[in-house]
């Protein structure tokens, strides 16, 4: 009999110690959800102070549960504009969701996102990376780590590890901790905003650019490049603009530094990379509601390496400038325009004295 008490009693205290668990298990996961720190079940709660510090992990929440009307994205061109100056210019509410190295595939994956959520979008103001424009359709920037597949797909069965992904229960905690300190949630002004963390000027520049001993010979967009950036460009861009004729598309690309152009250059991509810009902006024309902009024909803009922090990234005072230049219309290329821009743009770049910039 006493061995019977023992057994039963032991069962309990097993029952006891898996109920206990199963409970401590069902806590935390009702937790993760209640914080939702990618946003991925609901939006912020507004007594909580959320930090922005994963694009990849908390823009798709965004996309999905913020209020808004207007977007916009990019790569790390775009982590420096400021949603604030956008609403002043623009007369909406703007939310950021950058992609830092991202190419068009998560950019427009996100995008689409926003609008199946049933978001009205009036504007998007999106950079158009040149150093992706010839990547494919499905290319992935993977140097942050995975990307979150689970956060972005329509299946709810792969939700589970959400709630045990290591850096969502990590997230969650700084939730709690900048709520319990009194930290204001991440603005979108300074959400992955960068500019002030970084030394500008020529030296910093230079100290980013790699050069071959002697230039390489020039080479030519071929037909096979064609066919990948238009197949990248048509799943990932033109399916949205056709999609929503409501949105106004202002696109532009990003103005790289002299110094980058003088690495295409030399590294024989120019001609390329040119090639590829015209069949994108050919395209892009195509469509009444969209606006495209191009900033490398501005020599005192991107001959100023001041304005850099390496041969790509400049300032936030850059990406201010731009929004201003867009909303007043200076900069766009048109139909009528198109042979002008590219022969000024491309003599300014073919022209400059590099040997005096890279001596």
């Amino acid at each position: 009999m006493k061995t019977g008490k023992r057994k039963n009693t032991a069962i309990k205290w097993i029952i006891g110690i898996l109920a206990a668990a199963a409970a401590a298990v069902l806590i935390f996961i009702l937790s993760i959800f209640a914080i939702d720190p990618m946003f991925h079940y609901h939006a912020p709660l507004k007594f909580l102070s959320y930090p922005l510090v994963n694009e990849r992990y908390q823009n798709n929440g965004i996309v999905k549960h913020f209020d808004y009307d207007s977007v916009i994205t990019g790569t790390s061109m775009t982590e420096n504009f400021k949603t604030s100056e956008a609403q002043k210019l623009f007369g909406s509410d703007f939310i950021k969701v950058a992609f830092s190295g991202g190419g068009y595939t998560e950019i427009g994956d996100n995008l689409k996102a926003a609008y199946d959520s049933g978001h009205d979008i009036k504007y998007v103001i999106w950079g158009l990376d040149y150093d992706k424009m010839i990547y494919g359709k499905k290319y992935r920037y993977t140097e942050k780590g995975d990307f979150p597949d689970y956060l972005y797909n329509d299946s709810s069965l792969d939700d589970i590890k959400y709630f045990f992904d290591p850096v969502v229960v990590k997230l969650a905690g700084s939730v709690v901790k900048s709520t319990v300190t009194g930290r204001a949630a991440t603005s979108f002004d300074v959400y992955e905003n960068w500019s002030a963390g970084y030394e500008y000027g020529r030296d910093e520049v230079i100290k980013s650019c790699e050069l071959n001993a002697s230039a390489s010979k020039m080479q030519q967009l071929t037909d096979a490049d064609r066919a990948v950036v238009t197949e990248n460009l048509n799943e990932n861009v033109i399916s949205i603009v056709k999609a929503h004729p409501e949105t106004t598309f202002y696109f532009f690309y990003p103005p790289y530094s002299i110094a980058h152009w003088g690495m295409e250059i030399n590294n024989g991509q120019l001609d390329r990379t040119l090639g590829a810009e015209n069949l994108i902006t050919k395209e892009l024309l195509k469509y009444d509601n969209v606006r495209l902009y191009s900033f490398r024909g501005n020599s005192e803009l991107i001959c100023n390496l001041d304005n850099y922090k390496d041969a790509k990234h400049y300032g936030e005072w850059v990406n201010s400038q731009m929004l201003q230049w867009m909303k007043n219309d200076e900069y766009r290329i048109t139909e009528e325009n198109l042979v002008e821009y590219e022969k000024n743009a491309d003599d300014l770049i073919k022209s400059y004295d590099y040997d005096q910039l890279f001596k």
